[in-house]
């Protein structure tokens, strides 16, 4: 499919979102809530993922 999945925080809703955007072959990326810095180097910046995304949830 080529789309790209921003996943906002680490909670059990974006863990099942993550498992169902991978399925279907969606690059999936994650970021911190706004305002939030200290999640880890696996966390895109707030801004990034909300500019380089196509679906957010």
């Amino acid at each position: 499919m080529g789309s790209r999945l921003g996943i906002i925080g680490e909670g059990i809703l974006g863990q099942h979102m993550t498992k169902i955007g991978r399925a279907l072959g969606m690059d999936v990326v994650f970021s911190a809530h706004k305002g939030r810095y200290d999640m880890g180097p696996e966390f895109m910046p707030f801004e990034e993922v909300l500019a380089s995304c196509d679906i957010i949830m």
